[in-house]
Order: C-alpha cells, then sequence, then structure tokens
C-alpha cells in the first residue's frame, strides 16, 4: 500500500526539531504496518491449509485426518422395513481415502422393543457392498423402558484403495433405569453384546465416493429403535 509521510517532515533549519511530528510519524507507520493485509507477506501462499511455521515458512500441519461426519439428528426407526439408522446422511467423498486409509464408526441410541417376537438385524455397509450382516437377534425380552444402546466400528484399507476389512462392537445395556441417563449396573448384565468382523476381505473402490450406512431391520410389534447421534472419522 502506498505512504505519504511528507506532512512528518522537518523544515529544514526547523530547531528545535519537532517531537510531535516525529512522534506522529512513528504512529502512523504503526498505524499503516498493522492494518497490512495478510496477503502482502512475502511468500503468502494464498492457501488455506498451509500456516507459517517456526521457520518462517509456509506448510501444511502434518495430521492423519481427513474428513469429519457428524449426525447430531436423530433417525428413528418404527416399522419393519430395513432402514440406515444414520439417516441416509453419511457419504465418503472421492479422493479422501488412501490405501491405508481407515473409516472410524460410533453411533449411539435407545431401542423399545414392542410385542412379541422382538429381534433385531444390523448389517454395515460401503458403498454397494456389505461389510457385515449379523442376521436376525434372538428374541430381546419386554421391557418397562428403552434399552440404550452403542456401535463402534473401524473399516481399514489393507494397502489398496480396493481392499479392506472390518471390525467393531455393539451393545444394548439392561433396561432398568439408572439415576441418570440408560444402562443400570446390575446383575443381569447386557440383553446383547457382541463383537464383529467381516471375515473376508472386501474389495470396495475407495477411491471413489462411496455410502456408509448401518441398515436395521426390527421386529415385533410396534418397535422403535432410534440413532440418536454418531461421528465417522476419515484417516489418511
Amino acid at each position: 500500500m502506498p505512504f505519504d509521510f511528507s506532512s512528518y517532515q522537518v523544515a529544514p533549519g526547523e530547531k528545535p526539531a519537532s517531537s510531535a511530528k516525529f512522534n506522529n510519524f512513528l504512529t502512523a507507520v504503526q498505524a499503516g504496518m498493522n492494518a497490512m493485509p495478510i496477503a502482502n507477506l512475502i511468500g503468502y501462499p494464498a492457501d488455506a491449509n498451509k500456516f507459517l511455521n517456526g521457520g518462517g515458512g509456509w506448510t501444511t500441519p502434518i495430521t492423519d485426518m481427513a474428513a469429519v461426519f457428524v449426525k447430531a439428528t436423530p433417525t428413528a426407526v418404527t416399522g419393519t422395513t430395513a432402514t440406515d439408522l444414520f439417516g441416509n446422511q453419511f457419504t465418503i467423498p472421492a479422493g479422501r481415502m488412501g490405501p491405508n486409509s481407515a473409516i472410524r464408526i460410533w453411533a449411539m441410541g435407545d431401542y423399545n422393543p414392542g410385542g412379541t417376537a422382538r429381534t433385531i438385524r444390523l448389517a454395515l455397509s460401503l458403498g454397494a457392498q456389505t461389510l457385515w450382516d449379523s442376521g436376525a437377534s434372538d428374541n430381546m425380552p419386554s421391557a418397562g423402558s428403552a434399552f440404550g444402546w452403542e456401535f463402534s466400528a473401524v473399516v481399514q484399507n489393507l494397502g489398496s484403495l480396493s481392499a479392506q476389512l472390518a471390525s467393531g462392537f455393539f451393545d444394548t445395556n439392561n433396561s432398568a433405569n439408572p439415576a441418570t441417563g440408560l444402562g443400570k449396573l446390575s446383575g443381569t448384565w447386557p440383553e446383547a453384546m457382541f463383537g464383529f468382523w467381516t471375515g473376508v476381505q472386501t474389495s470396495v473402490n475407495t477411491a471413489g465416493a462411496q455410502t456408509l450406512k448401518l441398515t436395521l431391520t426390527i421386529s415385533g410389534t410396534n418397535p422403535t429403535m432410534t440413532c440418536k447421534a454418531a461421528r465417522v472419522e476419515v484417516t489418511a
């Protein structure tokens, strides 16, 4: 930006030299430098992914986090039709995953069984390929209040954009009411608790965009299972 400091010059032969002019000059220089746009810095990269490092250069911070997706609104499944508990909200964009990338998943919610033959069936899928299908569970017990549930999983690329394994954990707690939340510590431990893994290598092409779903199929009379929140992290 142009500067004009002529008004602060001391006239030839001016005695004594004006201290006010000199102080005003310093104030003007300071104000001008403080107002200078960051783009005027030498070597400014105009790249929001780069930051000024301690050596005076512009670099991209080292992190393995490629993307984060958050589901903050509930999805309630009330019928017996297979439905994505994530509410069709998660799609891993093209180009976000590398040959050693992983997808980390956390989800939580509650389950209110109803009637008889109360079963649940979960299936984790990436794109058009099912990574894991639980099959129908045993009948869940009746309960006066909701069961809390949680789900966690990792989908790991195996040195290739088109080869992966997945493993995870699902559990529902005792339906008795604790002091706060869902999940009372009692002599009757969780009604359902199991780990899983894909068993065989899958071959989803993660170079392209792929949907991520946790599909639920429930049975019974007026059952409801709700995903209250979920988080998906994609690592580089």
